[in-house]
């Protein structure tokens, strides 16, 4: 395995954990089980970003957003095909948003689910390097990815690609992490540097 990999396998242990601690919490608060799968991790390096075909550029999507400040800069985002986010909300909350549309209490549901999942992300990823975080109120909204990434191309990223099961339901849910370029350098090197 190179080093790359190791690096690359070591982040998504480290998603890993923490998509399943923040699940851990959610099921502790709602009547129905999330069963997520492993997550398979993306490296988007920086100024690649315009060539990453990450989504179909017109694709939209139910996101909830968390920026992040302290040791390391950058956004994050729990990412769900808008047409499958209602009932993913209606699965776990019992809420009936209605003809495939997202209403005031689903979006208050998406956003403290991502609320929970990007805290436990971020908070693993932060512990594991001793790094310092700080997290801005996280914000629902539906659309493309380019505002959690600004169109920056110093900007890099990781996106984790997972399945959250919920009975027979299923939707492909993305956590996605975009750092700013000194942040993504830190990042890589310090996981890089635990993998010796």
């Amino acid at each position: 395995m190179s080093a790359h990999d190791k690096t690359l396998y070591a982040l998504t242990r480290l998603v890993n954990t923490g998509v399943v601690s923040g699940v851990e919490v959610l099921n502790a608060m709602l009547a129905s089980e999330i069963r997520p799968d492993v997550p398979s991790i993306r490296v988007i390096e920086p100024y690649d970003m315009d060539r990453e075909t990450m989504v179909p550029e017109d694709s939209r999507f139910a996101i909830v957003e968390m920026g992040f400040n302290g040791s390391l800069q950058g956004n994050s985002g729990l990412v769900f095909p808008k047409d499958n986010a209602w009932k993913f909300v209606e699965k776990v909350a019992g809420d009936d948003a209605g003809e495939g549309e997202l209403d005031f209490v689903s979006t208050g549901v998406l956003t403290e689910i991502g609320n929970i999942v990007l805290n436990r992300v971020m908070g693993t990823i932060g512990n594991a390097l001793a790094l310092n975080l700080d997290y801005v109120v996280p914000n629902f909204f539906q659309g493309t990815l380019d505002r959690l990434w600004k169109r920056d191309p110093e900007n890099a990223g990781l996106v984790a690609s997972t399945q959250f099961r919920v009975d027979d339901f299923a939707t492909e849910g993305n956590i996605v992490v975009f750092f700013d370029k000194d942040s993504f350098s830190r990042v890589m090197s310090l996981v890089a540097g635990k993998q010796e």
